[in-house]
């Protein structure tokens, strides 16, 4: 009996084990109408509405260069949460998003959840989306 105690035991330490050590999810990002644009894709991972938008506030962020494509793909290992996406094309690559007069981009934009309004910028809220499990966020671009 004692024998059969012990086995039990030894197989449970592996289940006990990968619950708090599981690897976080992958969420891949797809932007599928860069309609042959080129620059770099900028892409930022935000945790908070305080700084949503803005690159130096991002929680994670990625540059990819971006030449002549239709479709890019990036993938992020991030830890389960909430979680709102903005990513812009810097066509000049001047490192910013370039605006007009009024404070509207000139350059393509897009957030998670593809909210895009005319008048008023996507808000955390609206953009906020929950990580439990590799997933793919698709993104459109606002040209």
């Amino acid at each position: 009996m004692h024998t059969y105690v012990k086995m039990a035991f030894m197989m449970c330490i592996p289940a006990f084990f990968s619950i708090f050590f599981l690897p976080d999810p992958v969420v891949t990002v797809s932007v599928r109408n860069l309609q042959k644009k080129s620059g770099d894709l900028f892409i930022g991972w935000y945790v908070k509405p305080e700084g949503f938008r803005v690159l130096e506030s991002a929680y994670y962020k990625r540059v990819v260069p971006v030449k002549d494509q239709e479709t890019l793909t990036a993938t992020f290992q991030v830890p389960t949460g909430t979680y709102a996406v903005a990513i812009f094309i810097d066509a000049n690559r001047n490192g910013q998003l370039d605006t007009n007069f009024f404070g509207a981009p000139v350059e393509p934009y897009g957030f998670s959840q593809n909210n895009l309004f005319t008048f008023r910028p996507t808000s955390f809220e609206e953009a906020a989306f929950e990580v439990k499990d590799n997933t793919t966020l698709e993104i459109r671009l606002k040209q």
